[in-house]
């Protein structure tokens, strides 16, 4: 049975088309229906085996453009057909543009021809199964083949290469080992049973970019991690280094701009032979490893690595003393200085991975931590006696963003030691309130903003309540209307995009908050602002 899936916003529509044919007659299903992009992707993890795909261009929530472009970073492969009205033209260009099969206009259905079209498109398809089932076999075998060089098997598999299309061959070989920045919070937006689609979106995006060089594979590793694979028939190394520079920078760019995600990728030496691929790859990912040091967002080459320079030295202690004078001092200008040359000399230890810079990390924190447990404060009344700090630093993916932190944290206890010995303004507070601004757009807790200030959630929650004159619900809620407010005056943006925006999940309980603070619903208030 071939099934049909019906995306269009207009019951009487959906119901129309369902009725016109009698299409179990035609060994037809067309009992999948959606009445906007978002309620589509639903129905396809659930049912991927659809062949057919019949959407509306304009609809609420996500449309059918918005649909199609989804749907084109799947693994799966239905037919798409755009029901369109006279004055959606340009719209339809642009859904041929991105690989629909053909369109219906809504003004001139009519049974025969609606079959017509929906048969020769299952005859098409079924025509192609054969083949697609022998392509498949042939992707699997180069799949197998490239994971093989890459981890350097002894055995490469016995795959007739001259039977796969495979875009690389033995002479100047590059691998270049892509990682996902931020990828902990990346994977928040993803339940466990997508995380397939981001991984196959990913792999998709980089190949169409790389498939117009013509030279060039891509392998995943994980999740967040990839690889890939180029090879130059130039014989010029500089000609090789231009090429790859200009293919890694559009690969960073359409991933960023399609799939809206940052990546840092390391970049090997060159040398020739498949049986070099996995000397080649451990060199990308060690160079990828760096930006720790050299900072993420950016291409790592060799040369850049050779520049880092190490110190033996293998701790801090001893050299404390200045930073714990000025720790006693409250003399914000002298522990800035103090710290972070304590900061530096981290930097310049050996150290390959980032994990191995921790144990240097700890030293500071526990001479932080022995510093304040003889003050009047002690520890437990600045911070959670639950308080992780290894986890904390362990979610970091830079020496920059640890370095950060810690100034964040020791300038918190700092302002903390002064207001409680003079009263000062709560500048830990005035901080959370920049923290909030710069992050009410996703999803934000009081735990997180305590950690980030470096104080426990009850004291903190405290702290901000007295000072800002709201709780951090309110402060948060208040912040999250007025920025929709700001949004909702432009007639152009949808609802669901400002609910989007501002930080709330589901549109319904946007719109009941919104309502509440402001007497009316986010709609209502659109129109007026027109």
């Amino acid at each position: 049975m071939n099934k049909i899936l019906l995306v269009e916003d207009e019951q009487i529509v959906r119901l129309a088309l369902k009725s016109l044919i009698e299409w179990e007659k035609y060994n037809i299903d067309i009992n999948y229906e959606a009445a906007n992009g978002e309620e589509a992707i639903l129905i396809l993890e659930k049912h991927p085996d659809i062949d057919i795909i019949l959407t509306d261009i304009n609809m609420p929530i996500m449309d059918g453009i918005e649909l199609i472009e989804y749907v084109n970073t799947l693994k799966i492969n239905p037919e798409i057909v755009v029901l369109s009205a006279y004055d959606d033209y340009s719209l339809v260009r642009k859904a041929f543009k991105i690989g629909v099969n053909d369109y219906i206009i809504k003004s001139e259905m009519e049974p025969d021809k609606i079959l017509e079209l929906f048969l020769k498109i299952i005859g098409k398809k079924n025509k192609n199964q054969s083949n697609n089932s022998s392509n498949l076999i042939e992707k699997e075998n180069k799949n197998k083949f490239l994971k093989m060089l890459i981890e350097g098997k002894e055995q490469i598999p016995s795959v007739d290469l001259s039977k796969v299309d495979l875009n690389i061959n033995e002479k100047n070989i590059m691998a270049c080992f892509l990682w996902i920045d931020e990828y902990s919070e990346i994977k928040k937006r993803y339940a466990d049973n997508t995380l397939q689609h981001f991984m196959n979106g990913i792999c998709n995006t980089i190949y169409q970019t790389i498939s117009n060089y013509g030279i060039g594979e891509v392998i995943c590793i994980s999740p967040e991690e990839y690889t890939i694979i180029i090879s130059n028939d130039t014989s010029s190394n500089k000609k090789v280094r231009e090429t790859i520079m200009e293919l890694l920078d559009k690969v960073r760019y359409a991933l960023f701009n399609y799939l809206n995600i940052k990546t840092t990728i390391g970049i090997s030496s060159i040398k020739n032979g498949f049986i070099n691929i996995h000397t080649l790859f451990e060199e990308a990912k060690q160079n990828a490893g760096y930006r720790y040091i050299i900072g993420k967002g950016r291409n790592i080459y060799p040369e850049d690595v050779e520049n880092i320079k190490f110190s033996k030295q293998a701790t801090i202690i001893g050299k404390e003393k200045k930073l714990l004078d000025s720790l006693k001092e409250l003399n914000k200008e002298k522990i800035k200085v103090e710290l972070s040359n304590l900061l530096g000399v981290i930097g310049n230890l050996y150290a390959e991975r980032i994990e191995d810079t921790f144990g240097y990390y700890f030293e500071l924190i526990f001479l932080i931590m022995q510093f304040l447990s003889h003050t009047s404060q002690g520890v437990t009344n600045i911070f959670n006696h639950n308080t992780d700090f290894y986890k904390i630093i362990g979610t970091f993916e830079t020496q920059k963003e640890i370095n950060d932190w810690i100034n964040n944290l020791v300038m918190n206890i700092v302002d903390y030691l002064i207001e409680n010995n003079n009263e000062n303004t709560c500048k830990i507070v005035r901080m959370s309130q920049n923290y909030i601004m710069q992050n009410y757009m996703q999803k934000i807790s009081l735990n997180e903003v305590s950690e980030y200030v470096g104080l426990s959630e009850g004291y903190f929650s405290k702290l901000f309540t007295k000072e800002a004159n709201n709780t951090f619900i309110q402060y948060l809620t208040n912040l999250r209307i007025e920025k929709a407010k700001e949004l909702l005056n432009d007639p152009n943006k949808k609802i669901y995009e400002v609910c989007e925006e501002v930080g709330y999940e589901s549109v319904e309980h946007f719109s009941r908050i919104f309502k509440k603070y402001t007497e009316i619903s986010p709609k209502k208030y659109q129109k007026i602002a027109e």
